[in-house]
């Protein structure tokens, strides 16, 4: 269950945090040892900028005007509703007759009796015995991924029993004895589909045989995550076998989806896995597991509270494998059906919220504009008001409670949500009513009543919730074909300032202090995945006008000093010259820096990313610049935001260290399980004794190169591909 929080946050956690931003109060990394506090109740999904009126394109170059404050009379574009349409075919395989594609780099098998290695082939000179150094690297940061973070196909850190100190060799590093257990896995729906994401462009890159198989396995770890569960259109955090209380661990047991014992009611809700189900899964889950030479029983249970995050992280992911998947079988039309019927019934399943009368509402209207008080909302000339909007529109997803499994209805509604729900429709004009329905709205949140709630988002305010609900839709009638999908996003447009929220995308501001880093890479991927699939020459209008959005917005404001090459790569797909004249230049500095990855104290470039300390307060790499937290930064972060003296808004920061005045070099950057969400500016991470005892997944690293190699953005390793190469040397 999640830790309930005093209402009044949760209140603010709503109505104020997730106003105009990316993120809505559902924590994507309380799972993982990176920069952010493991709390799930401080919007760390939430983004922000550092830079309020610096935009390429001027405002009044926008085809929608930005001043518009009545929703529908000019948000829906004349040429109509986007869709969408696939967007890749995979290359021809560079590999001759006669050359057998693999999938894991180094590995061997024996083949004919004799050993083969799975290597570089180029297709232009044949096998690439001085391979180059950046295109290695890659392809063993995919070997450590395949062999070592992906607890029964499901993307997890690695924990060693001792430390791991540079330079270990992986014949000692990869010894199962060594395993301690996997971290992270809390988190693990959504990180896995970007995995997939990776996997499936790398399969658009060399076509082989191998990588195909290798998609495959990754997309059905990603379709086990919401078929598991039996509720179509939900999704699971993970699924385990937990050991009995007296169990040391899963010391030893690499590779193997085991975890420590939990008691009942602590962290996330936890569900029993249904027999059909662990039919498709090892004996283990049921049978128990023997750990340092004892047998112990076992629970398999399934994790829910899946956050808003983790479904919006993967879809990008998801839809690209989709569009792979050729005829050749049974795993294939599973996989079709899956995501048939999945995606279309998350969007189905959801139930619309409405809260009017805000305006009469004086001391609502009092509270979120103290919050957006001290320079928190950077608007810009033309842009809406917030503190102005006077309904919002949200949706609900709601989860079963496991206590009350019987009040929960499993199946997936007929089409999206059209109309709202009675019981989530408010009225602000009654204090006391709404603020006794709210309470009870936002209890559920915390993981209480019989119903409770998993999260919810409200587009009408947030600029990144429209983007995510647009492309629900849009999946959705691309997946089935059906239009009440197109007339879903007919009605946003029309219920809501569409266009006007949108352009806030990157207007909300907090010191570097207490950002929450993570927000913007849970929404570029899904504006690159809607730039990609809508068909700019149908629909010129609408991808101007979000190009321009992620180019004021996200790139000249958000992304302005981050050092964000995933971003910067997707980028080139997302805009054009006319919306950015700069995007070339952008887009080959953004290369430059991923094709420069290395780690400071590290010599050689393909070990693995571990936890290693970074302090870089007192003497910073050459070229960095450092800026001291000032008096008004500070409590921009802590001062609290109150009702009555209650505080709405406890405030929050990390440290008070100093910061990097721009997203540090890749080199010197604090590490985490995925890069772009750990803070780019931090300059110190100490680790203490747990140090070198923490393997990272280099995912961060493989989703950019493999999708810039896909979109034609780098050509190193062009025309190569992993086979098996004959050593001559005899099978033992």
């Amino acid at each position: 269950m999640k830790t309930p929080g005093p209402v009044f946050h949760l209140i603010a956690l709503l109505l104020l945090v997730c106003l105009p931003v990316c993120g809505c109060g559902d924590d994507d990394d309380d799972d993982n040892d990176d920069a952010t506090p493991s709390d799930d109740d401080t919007a760390d999904d939430d983004t922000g900028d550092n830079d309020d009126d610096d935009d390429v394109t001027p405002d009044d170059d926008d085809t929608t005007p930005d001043d518009d404050t009545t929703p529908g009379d000019d948000d829906t574009t004349p040429e109509g509703i986007p869709t969408f349409s696939s967007f890749v075919t995979p290359n021809q395989s560079p590999l001759p007759a006669g050359i057998e594609s693999c999938a894991v780099y180094r590995n061997t098998e024996c083949i004919g009796g004799t050993v083969h290695e799975c290597d570089i082939y180029d297709g232009a000179k044949g096998w690439d015995d001085d391979p180059d150094p950046f295109l290695e690297q890659m392809v063993n940061y995919d070997r450590y991924y395949d062999l070592y973070h992906r607890m029964e196909g499901q993307l997890s850190d690695y924990e060693f029993t001792q430390a791991m100190p540079p330079g270990t060799a992986e014949e000692v590093w990869g010894d199962p004895q060594y395993f301690r257990e996997y971290d992270g896995y809390g988190d693990s729906s959504g990180w896995t589909a970007t995995a997939l994401h990776a996997a499936a462009a790398r399969y658009a890159v060399t076509g082989t045989d191998a990588d195909y198989e290798r998609m495959l396995e990754h997309f059905e770890s990603s379709a086990f995550h919401y078929e598991a569960n039996d509720i179509p259109g939900f999704m699971m955090r993970s699924h385990f076998t937990m050991l009995e209380e007296a169990a040391p661990g899963p010391i030893g047991l690499q590779g193997m989806a085991v975890t420590e014992y939990d008691e009942p009611g602590e962290g996330h809700f936890r569900y029993p896995l249904k027999q059909k189900y662990l039919n498709r899964l090892p004996d283990y889950y049921t049978e128990g597991v023997e750990v340092l030479g004892t047998h112990y029983d076992v629970t398999p249970l399934w994790q829910g509270d899946a956050s808003r995050d983790m479904y919006v992280r993967g879809l990008p992911g998801i839809m690209l494998a989709y569009d792979l998947l050729d005829e050749r079988g049974e795993r294939e039309d599973h996989l079709r059906e899956v995501i048939e019927t999945e995606i279309p019934c998350t969007l189905n399943r959801l139930k619309k919220l409405r809260i009017s009368n805000l305006q009469s509402n004086q001391v609502l209207i009092e509270t979120i504009i103290a919050y957006l008080g001290g320079d928190r909302l950077l608007t810009e000339p033309g842009d809406i008001e917030i503190t102005e909007i006077d309904t919002i529109i949200g949706y609900v997803m709601e989860q079963p409670n496991p206590d009350y499994m019987w009040a929960f209805d499993a199946s997936c509604p007929e089409g999206p949500p059209m109309e709202v729900e009675p019981e989530y429709d408010l009225d602000a004009s009654d204090f006391f009513g709404f603020l006794l329905a709210f309470a009870q709205l936002t209890m559920r949140l915390t993981g209480d009543g019989i119903v409770p709630i998993a999260w919810m988002m409200a587009p009408s305010i947030n600029g990144g919730e429209q983007v995510f609900m647009t492309q629900w839709a849009l999946a959705a009638h691309y997946l089935t074909g059906d239009e009440r999908y197109l007339d879903f996003v007919e009605q946003l447009q029309q219920e809501t300032d569409y266009w006007p929220v949108i352009n806030l995308l990157g207007s909300f501001y907090s010191p570097k202090w207490c950002r929450p880093h993570f927000g913007p890479s849970l929404l570029y991927p899904s504006l690159w995945n809607m730039q990609k699939r809508i068909d700019r020459d149908i629909y010129p209008e609408y991808w101007h006008e979000l190009a321009i959005a992620i180019s004021e917005e996200m790139r000249y404001k958000e992304m302005a000093e981050a050092n964000d090459f995933y971003f910067g790569l997707l980028y080139d797909s997302m805009v054009d010259a006319e919306v950015d004249p700069d995007v070339g230049d952008y887009v080959e500095e953004m290369k430059t820096m991923l094709i420069g990855t290395r780690q400071f104290g590290v010599e050689d470039r393909n070990e693995p990313r571990r936890n290693y300390s970074v302090d870089w307060r007192y003497d910073p790499p050459p070229g960095v610049e450092i800026e001291e937290l000032t008096d008004e930064e500070y409590h921009m972060c802590m001062d609290p935001v109150s009702i009555f003296g209650i505080p709405v808004f406890p405030g929050t920061i990390e440290d008070e260290w100093p910061r990097a005045t721009e997203g540090m070099p890749i080199e010197y950057r604090v590490p985490g399980t995925f890069l772009w969400t750990i803070d780019p500016y931090m300059l110190y991470r100490d680790y203490g004794g747990s140090e070198a005892r923490k393997q990272w997944p280099a995912v961060a690293f493989t989703v950019a190169y493999w999708i810039a190699r896909m979109d034609g953005i780098i050509d190193i390793g062009d025309q190569t591909a992993l086979a098996w190469r004959d050593t001559g040397e005899p099978c033992k």
